[in-house]
Order: C-alpha cells, then sequence, then structure tokens
C-alpha cells in the first residue's frame, strides 16, 4: 500500500488538476504537515506529483516533505 499526494493551487471542487509545490498550494504547510504525520498514514511509501520549475524542482519538494515528516 502507499499514499498519492499533491498539492493544488486551485480548490478540490473546481475539478481542475493544477498542481502546486509542497505547502504552497490549498493544503498548505500545516495541513501538509498533519497529513504525512498522521499515525495511520506516517508509515506508508508517499508518491508526489509536483510540478518542476524555478520555483522549486522535484528533489526540492521532496526535501521539504521530508522535512515536515521529521520531528
Amino acid at each position: 500500500m502507499y499514499l498519492y499526494s499533491s498539492e493544488s493551487f486551485i480548490n478540490h471542487v473546481s475539478r481542475k488538476d493544477e498542481h502546486a509545490h509542497i505547502g504552497l498550494g490549498e493544503i498548505g504547510e500545516e495541513g501538509f504537515k498533519v497529513f504525512v504525520t498522521h499515525p495511520k498514514i506516517r508509515d506508508l511509501p508517499l508518491i508526489l506529483e509536483t510540478p518542476a520549475d524555478k520555483t522549486r524542482g522535484h528533489k526540492e519538494n521532496i526535501e521539504v516533505a521530508k522535512s515536515f515528516m521529521t520531528p
């Protein structure tokens, strides 16, 4: 079992698929931290779908997600 997550610039009700960098979208930093540290899911592999652009690349998004998982 694994966990798939993507941050979005647009509210999920819009049904659009526009990804944001981890912590910079609708979920935000605090929401993402709560999500990835939840006891029932924190040990699952995490698949992220994020953009790679001048703001941040995939490696940086992974580092941000990992930083949320460590105390």
